[in-house]
């Protein structure tokens, strides 16, 4: 018979083996705990019902590896603690929460600190919440999730699109024809022209506003980083000058930007 020393030896090496040979360690914490610790510790699935009761083990478990918050009770996925605890480790253990706790808006921010993958999860009002939306926009996805309300506000779209261009597919009609978003959207991401709405897409000027926008940009880092080293000052107006009429819209070599409309 196998002794509590070999079963934890057994299952660090394999977690599975708490589903063959050492099953009858199943409700065992230091043998499941093993088991949490292994490269395998998915195995505790198999765990036994007295241990996924455990609140103690519990929060341990899922603070090593969030989303063991799938194979405790039910119990404890409404646990403020315990979920706390999981999605502080990995953000999209909150998929496994109950559904009180997916509705918990400081449960939810915790949870976004890591990533932004479980917003389908998340309850709807979270979905038309401001501050929620606007800590997933930061992980490049989240816009997808969010309320109409959400997905038609200038500001909140606008902040979408400048982490990852391409949000603008999920954003209303009515801000895919919005021009200072598509300028947004296409300065990050050449491939949002794919999502621009087809009126503004053939406005032969759109090419061109983005290209000086991007010169602006570029112009305004370049004199910010001289300014900061001393190189230039607010009062040295022909350093100013010059530097900012390098994006003049005059600029004869000015290349053509048809090529950023090729949806």
């Amino acid at each position: 018979m196998i002794r509590k020393k070999q079963a934890i030896q057994l299952v660090r090496k394999n977690g599975f083996a708490i589903y063959n040979e050492c099953r009858r360690f199943k409700n065992n914490s230091e043998v499941m705990m093993a088991v949490v610790q292994s490269r395998d510790w998915y195995a505790y699935k198999h765990a036994g019902w007295f241990i996924k009761r455990n609140r103690r083990f519990s929060l341990q478990a899922v603070g090593i590896h969030g989303k063991l918050l799938e194979y405790i009770s039910g119990k404890l996925q409404n646990d403020r603690g315990i979920v706390e605890e999981a999605v502080r480790q990995n953000g999209g253990a909150l998929v496994f929460a109950s559904k009180r706790l997916r509705d918990d808006k400081e449960i939810a921010l915790l949870a976004l600190e890591k990533d932004s993958y479980f917003m389908d999860c998340i309850s709807k009002r979270l979905k038309d919440d401001d501050d929620i939306m606007l800590k997933a926009f930061k992980h490049g996805h989240g816009l997808q999730h969010a309320s109409g309300r959400i997905k038609d506000m200038e500001c909140m779209v606008l902040d979408a699109v400048r982490v990852r261009g391409c949000e603008l597919e999920y954003a209303s009609q009515r801000q895919k024809r919005n021009r200072a978003v598509a300028i947004e959207a296409l300065i990050q991401d050449k491939d949002a022209i794919h999502h621009v709405d087809p009126i503004l897409k053939e406005d032969g000027d759109l090419g061109t506003d983005v290209y000086d926008e991007m010169r602006r940009r570029e112009a305004m880092q370049r004199m910010q980083k001289s300014f900061e080293e001393g190189e230039i000052c607010f009062d040295d107006i022909a350093a100013y000058w010059e530097v900012l009429s390098e994006f003049s819209p005059e600029e004869p070599s000015r290349p053509d930007t048809s090529e950023i409309l090729v949806g």
